[in-house]
Protein backbone atom coordinates (compact mmCIF):
# COMPACT_ATOMS: atom_id res chain seq x y z
CA UNK A 1 0.00 0.00 0.00
CA UNK A 2 3.11 2.26 0.33
CA UNK A 3 4.03 2.03 -2.92
CA UNK A 4 0.73 3.06 -4.32
CA UNK A 5 0.77 6.34 -1.31
CA UNK A 6 3.90 7.19 -3.09
CA UNK A 7 2.31 7.54 -6.42
CA UNK A 8 -0.71 10.43 -4.97
CA UNK A 9 -3.95 10.17 -5.66
CA UNK A 10 -5.26 8.21 -8.90
CA UNK A 11 -7.23 10.67 -10.74
CA UNK A 12 -9.31 9.17 -13.57
CA UNK A 13 -10.57 11.43 -16.71
CA UNK A 14 -14.04 11.71 -17.57
CA UNK A 15 -15.15 8.58 -19.18
CA UNK A 16 -12.63 6.52 -18.15
CA UNK A 17 -14.63 4.96 -14.84
CA UNK A 18 -17.26 4.15 -17.43
CA UNK A 19 -15.15 2.36 -19.74
CA UNK A 20 -13.38 0.79 -17.45
CA UNK A 21 -17.14 -0.92 -16.08
CA UNK A 22 -18.34 -1.38 -19.40
CA UNK A 23 -14.78 -3.16 -20.62
CA UNK A 24 -14.71 -5.31 -17.29
CA UNK A 25 -14.64 -8.35 -18.27
CA UNK A 26 -12.39 -8.14 -21.29
CA UNK A 27 -9.61 -6.12 -18.56
CA UNK A 28 -10.56 -8.47 -15.88
CA UNK A 29 -8.98 -11.68 -17.12
CA UNK A 30 -5.59 -9.81 -17.97
CA UNK A 31 -5.06 -7.76 -14.51
CA UNK A 32 -5.59 -11.09 -12.61
CA UNK A 33 -2.99 -12.57 -15.10
CA UNK A 34 -0.76 -9.80 -14.74
CA UNK A 35 -1.20 -9.38 -10.70
CA UNK A 36 -0.22 -13.44 -10.38
CA UNK A 37 2.74 -13.26 -12.53
CA UNK A 38 3.78 -10.49 -10.40
CA UNK A 39 4.35 -8.03 -13.83
CA UNK A 40 3.32 -4.47 -13.35
CA UNK A 41 0.50 -3.43 -15.71
CA UNK A 42 2.05 -0.93 -18.83
CA UNK A 43 0.28 1.45 -21.15
CA UNK A 44 0.06 -0.31 -24.41
CA UNK A 45 -2.77 -3.00 -23.52
CA UNK A 46 -4.66 -3.78 -27.33
CA UNK A 47 -7.46 -5.09 -28.02
CA UNK A 48 -6.86 -8.62 -30.42
CA UNK A 49 -8.58 -10.68 -32.57
CA UNK A 50 -8.19 -14.11 -31.07
CA UNK A 51 -8.71 -15.56 -34.51
CA UNK A 52 -6.71 -13.05 -36.61
CA UNK A 53 -8.83 -10.95 -38.68
CA UNK A 54 -7.01 -11.19 -42.20
CA UNK A 55 -7.94 -15.22 -41.78
CA UNK A 56 -11.59 -14.69 -40.44
CA UNK A 57 -12.85 -11.07 -40.60
CA UNK A 58 -14.83 -11.47 -37.30
CA UNK A 59 -15.53 -8.94 -34.55
CA UNK A 60 -17.95 -10.11 -32.55
CA UNK A 61 -16.79 -9.70 -28.72
CA UNK A 62 -16.23 -13.31 -28.44
CA UNK A 63 -13.37 -12.77 -30.79
CA UNK A 64 -11.75 -9.87 -29.18
CA UNK A 65 -9.35 -10.20 -26.11
CA UNK A 66 -7.22 -7.71 -24.06
CA UNK A 67 -3.69 -8.48 -25.04
CA UNK A 68 -0.77 -7.22 -23.68
CA UNK A 69 1.11 -4.46 -26.04
CA UNK A 70 4.15 -6.82 -26.78
CA UNK A 71 1.63 -10.34 -27.86
CA UNK A 72 -0.71 -8.35 -29.97
CA UNK A 73 2.59 -6.95 -32.11
CA UNK A 74 4.42 -10.49 -32.03
CA UNK A 75 1.28 -12.50 -32.90
CA UNK A 76 -0.07 -10.18 -35.58
CA UNK A 77 -1.71 -12.55 -37.91
CA UNK A 78 -0.45 -16.11 -36.85
CA UNK A 79 -3.10 -18.46 -35.28
CA UNK A 80 -2.52 -18.74 -31.62
CA UNK A 81 -2.43 -22.10 -29.67
CA UNK A 82 -5.88 -24.16 -29.63
CA UNK A 83 -5.41 -23.20 -26.00
CA UNK A 84 -5.85 -19.62 -26.23
CA UNK A 85 -8.95 -19.84 -28.48
CA UNK A 86 -10.84 -21.85 -25.84
CA UNK A 87 -10.26 -19.92 -23.16
CA UNK A 88 -11.33 -17.12 -25.04
CA UNK A 89 -14.80 -18.83 -26.26
CA UNK A 90 -15.77 -19.80 -22.74
CA UNK A 91 -15.41 -17.18 -21.34
CA UNK A 92 -19.53 -16.99 -19.58
CA UNK A 93 -21.73 -16.43 -22.27
CA UNK A 94 -23.38 -13.47 -19.79
CA UNK A 95 -19.88 -11.48 -19.85
CA UNK A 96 -20.12 -11.31 -23.49
CA UNK A 97 -23.85 -10.19 -23.74
CA UNK A 98 -22.89 -7.46 -21.57
CA UNK A 99 -19.69 -6.38 -23.26
CA UNK A 100 -21.03 -6.87 -26.11
CA UNK A 101 -24.66 -4.68 -24.98
CA UNK A 102 -22.12 -1.79 -23.57
CA UNK A 103 -19.83 -1.88 -26.78
CA UNK A 104 -22.32 -2.21 -29.27
CA UNK A 105 -20.36 -4.66 -30.97
CA UNK A 106 -22.29 -8.09 -32.06
CA UNK A 107 -21.45 -11.40 -29.50
CA UNK A 108 -20.87 -13.79 -32.73
CA UNK A 109 -19.90 -16.88 -29.96
CA UNK A 110 -21.38 -19.71 -32.28
CA UNK A 111 -19.65 -18.02 -35.67
CA UNK A 112 -16.67 -17.80 -33.78
CA UNK A 113 -16.22 -21.56 -32.86
CA UNK A 114 -17.69 -22.62 -36.04
CA UNK A 115 -14.67 -20.23 -37.68
CA UNK A 116 -12.40 -21.78 -35.11
CA UNK A 117 -12.91 -25.53 -35.82
CA UNK A 118 -12.61 -24.88 -39.41
CA UNK A 119 -9.27 -22.99 -39.24
CA UNK A 120 -7.54 -25.91 -36.96
CA UNK A 121 -9.26 -28.82 -38.66
CA UNK A 122 -7.67 -28.04 -42.31
CA UNK A 123 -4.54 -27.37 -40.83
CA UNK A 124 -1.28 -29.48 -41.61
CA UNK A 125 0.42 -30.34 -38.40
CA UNK A 126 3.52 -29.10 -38.43
CA UNK A 127 1.81 -25.49 -38.91
CA UNK A 128 3.16 -23.22 -36.01
CA UNK A 129 0.86 -21.71 -33.96
CA UNK A 130 1.47 -18.86 -31.62
CA UNK A 131 1.64 -19.13 -27.70
CA UNK A 132 3.34 -15.96 -26.25
CA UNK A 133 6.15 -13.41 -27.41
CA UNK A 134 8.51 -15.51 -29.91
CA UNK A 135 7.65 -19.01 -28.44
CA UNK A 136 5.58 -21.26 -31.17
CA UNK A 137 4.26 -24.61 -31.31
CA UNK A 138 3.49 -27.00 -34.30
CA UNK A 139 0.18 -27.95 -34.51
CA UNK A 140 -0.76 -31.80 -34.00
Amino acid sequence: MAELSAHGPIVLRPGVARAFRDLAPLLRPMVEMLWVADRPITTGGHVDHVLPWSKVPIDGVANLVLADERCNLDKLASLPVFEHVTRATTRPRDDLVEVSRRARFPVLLDRTRRAAGGLYGALPPGSPLWRAVKQFEAHR
